[in-house]
């Protein structure tokens, strides 16, 4: 059977970025965000009000019945659907959301895809979607154990790489600090010791954890396109896996569509199909 499919994905711009490949297929509509497709100023105003997560704890979705019905409008009508919903829409998959497609769609198929660990964020509530999806997967294998979800790794689509300065960079990192902050600056030490030059994005630093160091930024935010303009300018990506996580990140499928090295802390990269100790090297292995 060919589905037809309603990708409610997130507004971050690696997961369009990620899912390029499809996203002109004539069976697949794709949505950044439960506002996306929504003309209507005022229908988006209570579409965000529905699921403000403040008044949601006071208030369970108020506006259901009227903002239901509006979001993620699809060409296909009844025919051979899957809706794929991405993790990052918790809002809407905390709601009754997941319960009103089953009544308005009774044959269709829904999918749930964790590109983040389950531990990343206190709102995922996975017994409820196990009840109400068809299917739960999960890029990371340690999250497939404990909840027993389906292994599939991170998809990826290839773009055009495009470097935006003659800038050479030996490493290069981009992310969010989380709790892996001593293990990307200890990676910085040791690189800067080894006289290769760093350029580190690291967003949600206090300014008091911040150390001062040549191609360090902290708490600036770029754009994945951005982001791969500097891929483009590197030798080698770092990858510092979150507490917990063991699954392929874009990381490595940014090494290996962009011809890069990968330096990372995730020793079960080993295990990958993926693998060469050409170009993926283990941080405490090689640093």
């Amino acid at each position: 059977m060919r589905f037809n499919y309603i990708i409610a994905g997130g507004t971050a711009g690696y997961y369009r970025a990620a899912y390029s490949d499809v996203c002109g297929l004539d069976n697949v509509m794709y949505y950044s965000s439960y506002i996306d497709g929504i003309q209507s100023k005022f229908k988006r105003f209570l579409v965000r009000a529905n699921f403000n997560i403040k008044l949601n704890r006071f208030l369970k979705t108020p506006l259901r019945k009227i903002v239901n019905p509006w979001l993620f409008p699809n060409r296909f009508g009844n025919k051979n659907l899957c809706f794929l919903f991405f993790e990052c829409e918790f809002a809407v998959l905390n709601s009754d959301y997941p319960a009103y497609l089953r009544k308005r769609y009774p044959g269709a198929k829904l999918v749930l895809y964790m590109h983040d660990v389950v531990s990343s964020l206190p709102y995922y509530d996975m017994c409820k979607y196990k009840k109400e999806f068809d299917l739960i997967l999960s890029y990371d294998k340690g999250d497939c154990r404990r909840y027993g979800l389906q292994y599939y790794p991170t998809p990826y689509s290839k773009l055009e790489l495009k470097a935006t300065s003659n800038e050479r960079i030996d490493v290069f990192f981009c992310g969010a600090s989380k709790d892996r902050y001593n293990e990307i600056i200890d990676a910085y030490k040791k690189c800067t010791e080894e006289g290769l030059k760093c350029k580190f994005f690291i967003t949600d630093v206090p300014s008091d954890k911040q150390i001062v160091g040549d191609g360090l930024i902290y708490n600036k935010t770029i754009s994945y396109k951005e982001n791969l303009s500097y891929v483009a300018q590197s030798k080698c990506i770092l990858e510092i896996m979150q507490k917990g996580a063991n699954g392929n990140t874009f990381r490595l499928w940014e090494a290996i569509m962009y011809d890069k090295h990968l330096l990372t802390n995730n020793t079960d990269v080993v295990e990958s199909r993926y693998y060469s100790p050409d170009f993926v090297h283990i941080v405490n292995e090689s640093v």
